[in-house]
């Protein structure tokens, strides 16, 4: 009981932090953003290209990389999480113009924000992914995803977001005490509402995407013969 409180009130701090920054400053209230064209494919094949020579020759490895085979309580089995992959490619940071997307941040919030940590994440054939969850109540968290390979349909595993869900609702304090209740993480988004307000943020090769990771989002499952590799970049508030 605690837990949850502790919850309630740390999430009514965030919210009326929240609509004091809305009130004075305009911000970008869906959440999300969507981008086609940021990386050229060719730029998108080549970290395509030695990111799958990373996989296939461990030795190449360095200090502070990381890889991790996902399976959070059975979601997202098979998943491959490369840690600081800008590690193994220093060039990384040059190609996605980290300054850019700080940039386009700023329609998200009004804070200062820096990278916590590069990723790339690596799904092929990943059929069972975790449902609509959000990544916490009480502080602002943001990624922002380059789609390495094509994303062009549901078959291929799209990132999905529920737009506003970033914002005061009544159906977030309500998801907080019925997880309580049920027993399940108090992160868990997933709710009739949200399922039929979802969108599917497909897109080529080189697409970007910023999310506020306070909103309801997940991965689609795939198709077994479908393959997605993105760079995320988790991005927080200082």
């Amino acid at each position: 009981m605690v837990k949850v409180i502790k919850a309630l009130i740390a999430t009514i701090v965030y919210d009326l932090k929240r609509v004091t920054n809305v009130w004075f400053r305009t911000e970008n209230a869906s959440g999300y953003l969507l981008e086609a064209g940021y990386l050229s494919s060719e730029v998108c094949n080549e970290i395509y290209n030695k990111v799958k020579t990373l996989l296939s020759n461990s030795n190449d490895l360095q200090s502070g990389i990381f890889i991790d085979k996902r399976g959070w309580l059975g979601h997202d089995e098979g998943m491959i999480d490369i840690k600081n992959i800008d590690h193994f490619m220093p060039e990384l940071t040059g190609f996605i113009n980290i300054d850019d997307i700080l940039y386009k941040l700023k329609s998200f919030t009004h804070k200062k924000i820096r990278i916590e940590s590069i990723h790339c994440y690596y799904n092929h054939g990943v059929t069972n992914t975790r449902r609509l969850h959000v990544d916490s109540h009480t502080k602002s968290q943001y990624k922002a995803f380059i789609y390495i390979t094509d994303v062009l349909s549901e078959d291929y595993g799209p990132y999905c977001y529920v737009p506003n869900s970033a914002n005061f609702t009544i159906t977030r304090y309500f998801s907080i005490i019925k997880n309580f209740c049920a027993k399940k993480p108090l992160t868990d988004f997933d709710n009739k509402i949200n399922r039929m307000k979802m969108k599917q943020l497909c897109g080529p090769k080189g697409s970007l995407i910023v999310s506020n990771q306070n909103g309801a989002h997940r991965g689609w499952p795939q198709k077994k013969n479908r393959e997605r590799m993105l760079i995320a970049l988790n991005l927080v508030e200082h």
